[in-house]
């Protein structure tokens, strides 16, 4: 695991090191095709995160295309998987921030998401939690709790504001689907990242 994360740093917007990565092989395997391997669901899920965020990474710094079968089967749909309610809030949160950075300039990785196992409905969980503040009575369940939900929802804010930079029908579905749950949160105070949100939605 220390090497997968050490080449996920090494990767992350930086051309250079993405366009080595990528020519290395290792036992006669090219390394994006061991990472691909890693995203299996039987792995691990802190390697399936990490081997999809090395893959991100690659692929945006140009190393591997958008439209290659591993960023689209394979790195994009393990990404929308650890946003599923199922997963750890922790993981649900690098799920959704490194699947924000994913399609972030692309426009059809938008659009495949945007379809992918229902996220945009999926992340809508993302400012519900938790269920219910006052039935907490310990503080320190509360303080962690509440800290998740602003992660969650600053995670939920980014990867909404990717699915819509550039697609006006993703931005109808997302502003008429989870409008109320955003305005909600604004007004909770969750402003830090709401901005990128309200822009993408009003941008022609």
């Amino acid at each position: 695991m220390q090497a997968l994360k050490c080449f996920s740093v090494l990767a992350f917007e930086n051309p250079q090191v993405s366009m080595t990565l990528v020519n290395v092989l290792v036992d006669g395997e090219l390394l994006p095709q061991i990472f691909v391997k890693m995203l299996q669901r039987d792995k691990p899920i802190e390697m399936q995160l990490t081997s999809a965020k090395c893959l991100t990474y690659m692929c945006r710094a140009g190393a591997i295309q958008t439209d290659d079968n591993c960023i689209v089967l394979k790195t994009l749909p393990s990404l929308v998987r650890m946003c599923s309610k199922e997963r750890l809030l922790e993981e649900r949160v690098e799920g959704a921030e490194t699947l924000a950075y994913l399609i972030e300039t692309d426009v059809e990785l938008q659009r495949i998401a945007s379809i992918t196992d229902h996220l945009i409905a999926m992340l809508s969980d993302y400012f519900k939690y938790p269920s219910s503040v006052s039935a907490i009575t310990d503080i320190k369940r509360l303080d962690h709790d509440l800290k998740h939900a602003h992660e969650l929802r600053q995670a939920a804010f980014k990867l909404y504001a990717s699915l819509g930079a550039n697609d006006e029908d993703i931005r109808k579905k997302v502003s008429l689907g989870e409008g109320p749950l955003v305005l909600a949160a604004v007004m909770q105070g969750e402003t830090s990242t709401w901005k990128s949100w309200v822009e993408c939605i009003i941008t022609d």
